[in-house]
C-alpha cells in the first residue's frame, strides 16, 4: 500500500493531535534577555509530610535533572522545590550538577535521593563504594534516601548486600532512609508480578521508607491501591509518569510515523494507528473548540492537577527541561482538580487511550510467544519522547536482553488481543523500535 504523502501531511498538520501537540513544541525556554529581567517565577504553595521520614516535601518535586542546568535547579530551589530525585545511572555529570546547585542552600531543607541499580552481583562493599562516589560528586555529607532502582521482582527486595550497606551507611550518618522505585516486572525476569504486587511486598517488608511509583489519570487502579496502603503504613510516596499524553509523545509519533512511511509500503499495524487518528479527528473538533485546546497546556495542567488531588501522593516528580517548565508546572502547585479538568481528561482518554501503553502494566507480555519485553520498551520510548532523554533511552534499549520488536512483523498480534485497553501495541512498539535504533545510527 502506498501513501499519499501530501494528504497524510495535511492530516497530521490539521488533526487534533497536531493542535494539541503544537503548543509544547512551540514553547521555548526564556532567552538570556528574558532571564536577565527580574521575572518572578511561580512558587511552591503546598508541602506534604513524606510519610515517616518526618520531612515536608513540595507537592511538585524535581525528577531526573538530565537536561537541566545548574541555574534551572537553583531556580527550582529558590521557588520552593525541595525534593530532588537522582541516580548514578542518570549520569555522574548530573550528580555533579546537583551538588553545585544545592551549594549555598541550607542542606537540611532539601531532600535528595539516589538509586542503586542491582544486578545481583554487587557486594555490600560495592554498593557502599558507589554510594560514596555519589556523595563526593554531590559534595554532600549525606543522602536523604537511597532507593533500589527499578525493582522488577519481589525477591529482589530481599537482596542482603543492599540492606547491609544501608545499615552501615545509616550508622555512619551518611544515609537517612531506604526506598524502592518500580515500573513493574520485566518479561525476561519475572512476567508474573505487577507493580502493585512488587510494591505491596516492599510495604509489608517494613524496611523501605519511600516509594517511587507510576500513577496518572489513565493508569489509576494499581497506583491508588499502593498509595492507600502506604498511607496506612506511613510510607512516603513519590510519583512518576504522570502525563500519559504529553505533547512531545503525540507530535513525535506523528513526525516519525510520517518519516518511516514516505515512499514505503505501510504495515497493516501502522495503517491501523493512522486510521484511528483519522477517525477521531472529527470527533475531537467540538471538544477542542469548547475548551479552547489550541495547545497541550490544558491536558498537561489537568493531568498534574489530577495527581496532586490525591493527598496520599506526597510529591509529583517532573523532569524540568528549562525555565519554561518551571513556569508551566510550579504554577500548578496547590491547585485543585476541577470538573472541567475531569471532562478534559475523560475525553482525552477516549480519544488517545489506544496510543498509550500503560506503564507498569505488562498484561500482554505473558501471551507473547517471542517474549518481547513490551512494557519496558515502551517505557524507554517514553523517556525518549516525553522526557527527551534520548541518549539515556537508547543506551537502555541497546542493553535490553531478550527479543526486540523486529520479530513482531509477521505476528497476528497476540499482545493486542490480550490488551484490555485496546492499545495498538504492534504499531507503537514498531515505532519505538525504529526510533530507538534509528537515532542510534
Amino acid at each position: 500500500m502506498k501513501t499519499n504523502k501530501h494528504n497524510r501531511r495535511k492530516f497530521l498538520r490539521n488533526s487534533s493531535l497536531g493542535i494539541l501537540g503544537a503548543g509544547l513544541l512551540g514553547e521555548k525556554g526564556f532567552s538570556q534577555s528574558q532571564s536577565e529581567k527580574k521575572y518572578e517565577l511561580p512558587k511552591i504553595k503546598e508541602y506534604r509530610m513524606l510519610g515517616r521520614t518526618g520531612f515536608k516535601v513540595s507537592d511538585i518535586g524535581c525528577g531526573p535533572a538530565i537536561l537541566a542546568n545548574e541555574n534551572v535547579l537553583k531556580a527550582l530551589l529558590k521557588a520552593g522545590v525541595n525534593y530532588i530525585d537522582s541516580a548514578e545511572a542518570y549520569g555522574r555529570r548530573v550528580e555533579i550538577l546537583i551538588g553545585k546547585a544545592i551549594k549555598g542552600f541550607d542542606r537540611k531543607t532539601i531532600f535528595v535521593t539516589s538509586k542503586v541499580w542491582l544486578t545481583g552481583k554487587e557486594s555490600k562493599d560495592d554498593i557502599i563504594k558507589q554510594f560514596r562516589g555519589t556523595l563526593e560528586r554531590m559534595g554532600t555529607d549525606y543522602i536523604d534516601c537511597l532507593q533500589m532502582h527499578s525493582v522488577t521482582s519481589s525477591k529482589d527486595l530481599n537482596y542482603n548486600p543492599y540492606h547491609e550497606a544501608v545499615v552501615q551507611l545509616k550508622n555512619e550518618g551518611h544515609l537517612k532512609f531506604s526506598g524502592v522505585s518500580c515500573h513493574g516486572a520485566n518479561w525476561f525476569h519475572n512476567p508474573e508480578e505487577t507493580m502493585e504486587e512488587i510494591l505491596n511486598t516492599a510495604i509489608v517488608d517494613g524496611r523501605f521508607d519511600v516509594l517511587l511509583l507510576v500513577y496518572n489519570f489513565v493508569q489509576v487502579e494499581m497506583g491508588e491501591k499502593i498509595l492507600r496502603l502506604c498511607r496506612e503504613k506511613n510510607i512516603g510516596t513519590t510519583l512518576m509518569k504522570t502525563e500519559p499524553f504529553g505533547g512531545f509523545y503525540l507530535t513525535q509519533l506523528q513526525r516519525y510515523n510520517e518519516h518511516i512511511e514516505e515512499d514505503k509500503e505501510i504495515p497493516d499495524y501502522l495503517q491501523t494507528i493512522y486510521d484511528k487518528f483519522k477517525e477521531k479527528q472529527e470527533k475531537a473538533k467540538p471538544f477542542i473548540e469548547k475548551f479552547n485546546l489550541n495547545n497541550d497546556a490544558a491536558i498537561r495542567n489537568a493531568s498534574i492537577r489530577f495527581v496532586l488531588n490525591n493527598m496520599d501522593a506526597h510529591s509529583t516528580l517532573i523532569s524540568f527541561r528549562g525555565f519554561q517548565d518551571i513556569e508551566n508546572y510550579l504554577s500548578l502547585s496547590g491547585q485543585k482538580f476541577s470538573d472541567t479538568d475531569l471532562a478534559i481528561l475523560e475525553y482525552s482518554k477516549t480519544l488517545y487511550g489506544d496510543i498509550y501503553c500503560r506503564h507498569a502494566c505488562s498484561i500482554c507480555e505473558s501471551v507473547c510467544p517471542s517474549q518481547v519485553p513490551i512494557n519496558t520498551i515502551m517505557r524507554y520510548h517514553h523517556y525518549f519522547i516525553n522526557q527527551t532523554r534520548e541518549k539515556y533511552a537508547m543506551q537502555l534499549y541497546q542493553k535490553l536482553p531478550g527479543s526486540k520488536p523486529d520479530v513482531c512483523k509477521n505476528c497476528p498480534g497476540y499482545c493486542e488481543q490480550a490488551c484490555p485497553y485496546g492499545v495498538s501495541t504492534r504499531g507503537l512498539i514498531a515505532i519505538a523500535h525504529e526510533t530507538l535504533n534509528f537515532y542510534n545510527a
